[in-house]
């Protein structure tokens, strides 16, 4: 008898605790769960990362000549300048040429490329924020956008092939890069709270104010990772992304020929968190404890019961997954 009505009890429970809190529910008049353009909105995610990322210089310097006057490398056309003969050379040609006129003197130091094949390389370090916006297809499918805003410095920059010249040191210590870029994705993998995406970015780019815009050509950048995420909630995620960025621009000379294209490599790690809007409104009553989604006066709800970086999950208890009796003092009692 008692094993009857108990099983009577499980099954019949939950309308009773909804009618207990709201007398006018009516499970047959339940409106829907949201509005279409609410759960057009839910599949927006917004995201901000912020990170480091190193920059990797190359460039190639055909038929010219680099030139070590009074401490600082220049690029000449004049690959055999007389001693003590006047010559014309460019400083600061990695991000505003300047022309300038000095002597070459015994002190001093050429290398022709007509002899050897010239590569400067050098180093730069990164610190990006990026804030984009995505929208998701069927879970799996990603496309968007988004834009960054980056503090770059340039370390020094020597050659590949001897370092008898020294290296060469920029007029700045650090400026400004930005990048607005449209972005893909396809979920590849997703085991249990973490999901594993590929992504792809490809966008324009802005080098600051530091580099004279008059004199660069420049293209697109692009840009691939693997965005790996671990989801607290139904709609927030943190975010863990590697990438490596190709990008280059050519600076050409004032009142000259010369086109020298400058090469960047940058591998990224980046770390940040993902938002997107719930498809179901907060439940409005302040004092209800329901830890599951539900109904109110004939409308669905999500729980309150829950921040916003934890998981909403129908089992009763998540949010306290350990009994009061085996924390603190309580477990020397048993």
């Amino acid at each position: 008898m008692f094993k009857r009505i108990f099983v009577f009890w499980c099954v019949l429970a939950p309308y009773f605790e909804l009618s207990a809190q709201d007398p006018g529910f009516n499970p047959d008049k339940v409106e829907p769960q949201t509005s279409a353009f609410r759960k057009f909105m839910t599949n927006f995610s917004f995201n901000l990362q912020a990170g480091y990322g190193r920059t990797f210089y190359t460039h190639d310097i055909p038929q010219l000549a680099i030139l070590r006057n009074n401490g600082e490398i220049l690029i000449t056309e004049d690959d055999n300048p007389g001693v003590n003969n006047p010559i014309s050379a460019y400083r600061y040609w990695l991000n505003d040429p300047q022309e300038i006129n000095t002597t070459f003197n015994t002190n001093d130091q050429l290398i022709s490329s007509d002899s050897t094949t010239l590569r400067m390389t050098g180093r730069g370090n990164n610190i990006p924020l990026t804030f984009s916006i995505h929208y998701t297809i069927k879970e799996k499918f990603r496309i968007g956008g988004g834009a960054t805003f980056e503090l770059h410095s340039i370390s020094k920059v020597g050659l590949k092939s001897t370092d008898t010249l020294g290296t060469y040191q920029s007029n700045y210590k650090s400026t400004i890069f930005k990048r607005y870029f449209g972005l893909v994705g396809y979920r590849f993998l997703a085991f249990r709270n973490l999901s594993y995406v590929a992504e792809a970015r490809v966008g324009s780019f802005n080098l600051g104010n530091k580099y004279n815009s008059s004199l660069i050509q420049k293209g697109l950048f692009f840009d691939v990772g693997v965005s790996i995420e671990k989801h607290l909630s139904e709609y927030f995620r943190v975010t863990l992304r590697p990438s490596v960025e190709m990008k280059n621009y050519t600076m050409t000379f004032p009142d000259s020929e010369i086109a020298l294209k400058h090469k960047m490599i940058t591998p990224y790690v980046s770390i940040g968190a993902s938002y997107s809007i719930p498809e179901l409104k907060r439940c409005p009553i302040k004092s209800c404890h329901i830890q599951i989604n539900h109904v109110h006066g004939g409308k669905e709800y999500r729980s309150r019961r829950h921040p916003f970086y934890k998981k909403q999950n129908p089992n009763y208890g998540e949010n306290y997954p350990q009994l009061f009796r085996y924390k603190g003092k309580n477990k020397r009692k048993l």
